[in-house]
């Protein structure tokens, strides 16, 4: 009989273990091991793609040499700062190219800032000449 009863012993002390491997087993997982799979961050494309678009600012639009030039060429001409400048823009496809003469750098600013204002996705090229850097025999 004694031997029975160590076999009941031996037998209700593994019966134990597994009680003990499940429990905590099982509290692992519930509390997140050190040792789990890594947290997981949310994907920045998904977020893109719930948020509403934005609604403030209208889509951006070329247009045409002609508009653009007329627009610049008027607008250049209403500066009062550039009221004795003579300036002129001549645009195509893909550039803005302002020459002329000027009397001061902030002229040059003011023409730019025209400029870049009407030009839509044009590169603005700088032709302008300071009036005490051109040649005495260049025409106004």
């Amino acid at each position: 009989m004694a031997r029975k009863r160590q076999w009941e012993l031996l037998f209700g002390l593994l019966l134990l273990l597994l009680l003990l491997v499940f429990t905590v087993t099982a509290y692992a997982q519930q509390t997140g091991s050190p040792y789990g799979p890594p947290p997981v961050f949310p994907d920045p494309q998904s977020q893109a793609r719930d948020m509403p678009p934005d609604s403030g600012a209208p889509a951006p639009q070329q247009i045409s040499t002609e508009q653009a030039e007329t627009q610049i060429q008027d607008h250049l001409k209403s500066e009062p700062i550039l009221k004795d400048a003579d300036l002129r823009a001549k645009v195509d496809d893909t550039s803005v190219v302002l020459s002329g003469a000027i009397d001061t750098e902030q002229q040059r600013e003011v023409a730019l800032r025209v400029a870049k204002s009407y030009s839509g996705e044009r590169h603005i090229v700088d032709k302008m000449v300071l009036e005490k850097w051109r040649e005495p025999n260049a025409a106004k």
